[in-house]
């Protein structure tokens, strides 16, 4: 047990250390700030979005294109008199579950996400389908502040202002 004990220690010890160089590295960027201003996106998270959006503009000239990058906006799949819409697959994965770990953050702490959230779930969405609609709606203004350059304002967001 005293193994498992002196394990553990080593292993939080290489995980601070872990943290301590992604911290290092995210606050030398000149786009950390502005993904770290979102309510909800923590060291990793932020990080995460940053290394899978990037800093080319041009990739995304649209807030559909990081939707169906990141997975969040649904796919309709026809034939003939067949129609069904659901899950994209072709995403990319690593956008997606940061994506994910964000709107699970932002539920906890943003009021009107909650609301959208939970009226989501008041609709029949399941618990991944709400997820995926509250971070459509969180992906669009991401897109409008990372191709300004502007920190999110949460003082600007008529949504917050509404819900205070």
């Amino acid at each position: 047990m005293l193994a498992l004990v002196d394990l553990l220690e080593q292993v939080g010890r290489v995980l601070d250390e872990y943290a301590a160089a992604i911290a290092g590295v995210l606050e030398r960027h000149p786009d950390a700030a502005l993904f770290a201003s979102f309510p909800g996106t923590g060291l990793v998270t932020s990080a995460t979005l940053l290394a899978e959006i990037g800093e080319d503009r041009t990739r995304f000239p649209s807030p559909g294109s990081l939707l169906a990058e990141a997975g969040l906006a649904p796919v309709t799949r026809q034939s003939g008199s067949s129609r069904r819409v659901g899950l994209r697959y072709a995403a990319n994965h690593h956008l997606r579950a940061a994506w994910g770990q964000w709107m699970l953050t932002a539920i906890r702490i943003s009021p009107w996400t909650r609301e959208a959230y939970d009226a989501g779930r008041a609709r029949g969405q399941s618990h991944s389908r709400a997820i995926r609609s509250v971070g459509a709606r969180w992906s669009r203004i991401l897109w409008r502040c990372w191709l300004d350059r502007q920190t999110y304002d949460p003082a600007l967001d008529r949504r917050v202002a509404m819900a205070t």
